[in-house]
């Protein structure tokens, strides 16, 4: 592979943060030699379904592509593990992650700079968060795309004492079809987006290269430091090569520390012979939420027969500590979604087969809602994914299900003031962690993190990682928001340092 092509950057990874970083480096960003507009590359293993952004219209030819493909359901366009960020295509999650997006506030950055040491200070953050705001268009539903059964929840709540909000939702135009939730991906361009970056680069000359996997990054020694020098990619079955000054790393949390591990870098232990950088927090650190949802039937239809969104909702919140650790998220789930009747066929309220489960089907999709109950910022449970895309956890799990059981006696509580006439009995034990981060976070010293407060790899020059493994450690919100904050921020530090 003698052969490669030139850039100034090279971003591998063009998800949620790719595309962000992609759109405003190739906007903003200047290569300080020779003072020409910075040239961009962006690869991505996944598809790029090109079109014009039009919220609540869509572009008819990559409506025919994406109407109706779920996450969950189509393999050809996921990752072959199991982790937050899971989709393979340009755009990333922000295509298919269900258009809640609460952004990181300041109790969030607290604990970052705590723990981590990096400056990363709501003043700092807040024209990222802003931008992201703007951008991803996150404001509240309008009152008339809400249900009966989400109104229930906000009166019933708001009744018991408990400060109840709009759920964030990230949409413009929307029609309220119902197809954003559960993992689809928005036919009408509604669903805010980073597709809205990737057409930024490009019209910047940024080239995006499509269903293109990089296999490692091109690690070279030089004197004492090693340092990034390009990275080798898989296109229709042939291996290439690619070069530039700045290698920006943005594969997600789970394929960031793989495609690290691939090259060489990380800790000793997990690569033996195959190590050329040695980070031992490389692949650690992972942190996450975890919930589960309480379901409640109704006598009556709490929700209309017409289609809606998933973030027509609302939450509240209950803090067991000042620094927002093992928060209960309350949030009602009577939104006017698509309702999947095999499901509800199946469902612990469903009567047995026959006349009385024919009648129980005919409105059990308008009295079926429930409430969404979430543990985030989880202290003490931790991860780490191995060579083979494995998440490992360890840590003490008992708080978390005392947090749940907590949790369900005030959702049961909210349930039944609605006037709910069944709640489920089901109750949940810990098993696995949601919405991960943090997986080579950022620091200020490399014997605890993987990149320093400017996205900078501790151990090889030239070499950045800015996505979700770079957040320090886990949120009190999910992962869409903080990820879509972070980037934002992340093009900031990186033009300001390398690209003026």
């Amino acid at each position: 592979m003698a052969d490669y092509d030139s850039y100034d950057v090279i971003i591998a990874g063009g998800g949620m943060a790719g595309c962000v970083l992609a759109g405003r480096i190739a906007e903003r960003g200047v290569n300080p030699k020779t003072g020409d507009r910075v040239k961009v590359a962006m690869v991505e293993a996944g598809p790029y379904w090109k079109g014009e952004i039009r919220p609540g219209y869509g572009d008819a030819q990559r409506r025919q592509i994406i109407t109706n493909i779920a996450h969950a359901r189509t393999d050809q366009y996921l990752w072959p593990y199991r982790v937050t960020g899971s989709g393979k295509m340009v755009g990333g999650s922000s295509l298919h992650f269900g258009s809640n997006a609460w952004l990181p506030g300041e109790v969030d950055l607290e604990n970052w700079v705590a723990e981590t040491g990096v400056d990363w200070t709501w003043d700092e953050l807040k024209p990222a968060v802003e931008e992201a705001r703007e951008m991803f268009h996150i404001q509240a539903a309008p009152p008339e795309a809400l249900s009966k059964g989400t109104l229930l929840f906000r009166d019933a709540a708001s009744a018991l004492g408990h400060a109840v909000h709009p759920t964030p939702m990230a949409a413009q135009n929307c029609l309220y079809c119902g197809y954003c939730g559960g993992g689809y991906m928005c036919r009408y361009d509604s669903k805010g987006t980073s597709l809205v970056y990737a057409h930024l680069a490009e019209k910047h000359g940024a080239e995006i290269i499509s269903d293109a996997e990089v296999e490692r990054i091109i690690i070279e020694k030089q004197g004492a430091k090693p340092v990034a020098r390009g990275i080798v990619y898989r296109k229709d079955g042939q291996l290439r090569e690619a070069r530039a000054g700045k290698i920006i790393i943005s594969c997600g949390v789970a394929a960031t520390p793989l495609l690290l591990y691939r090259s060489g870098y990380g800790p000793r232990e997990l690569l033996g012979n195959k190590l050329i950088v040695e980070n031992g927090n490389v692949g650690q650190h992972m942190t996450g939420d975890a919930s589960f949802s309480l379901a409640a039937l109704f006598d009556e239809p709490i929700k209309q027969r017409q289609l809606g969104a998933s973030g027509a909702c609302h939450y509240f919140l209950e803090d067991a500590h000042r620094d927002g650790s093992f928060r209960l998220r309350f949030k009602d789930s009577f939104d006017n979604r698509i309702a999947f009747p095999d499901r509800v066929a199946l469902g612990e309220f469903a009567p047995a087969f026959g006349k009385a489960h024919k009648k129980y089907m005919k409105d059990a999709l308008v009295r079926l809602g429930g409430i969404n109950l979430g543990v985030q910022n989880i202290k003490s449970i931790r991860g780490k994914i191995n060579p083979d895309a494995q998440i490992e956890l360890e840590g003490d799990s008992r708080l978390v299900d005392e947090r749940w059981a907590e949790g369900i006696e005030m959702a049961v509580e909210v349930l039944k003031k609605m006037g709910a006439a069944k709640v489920s009995q089901r109750r949940p034990r810990f098993r696995r962690i949601s919405h991960e981060q943090g997986t080579c976070r950022a620091g200020d010293s490399r014997e605890s993190s993987v990149v320093n407060p400017y996205f900078e790899s501790h151990d090889v020059e030239n070499l950045l990682i800015a996505d979700g493994s770079a957040i320090p450690r886990n949120t009190v919100s999910l992962a869409a928001g903080p990820v879509m904050a972070v980037a934002c921020f992340a093009w900031r530090r990186i033009v300001e340092r390398h690209f003026q």
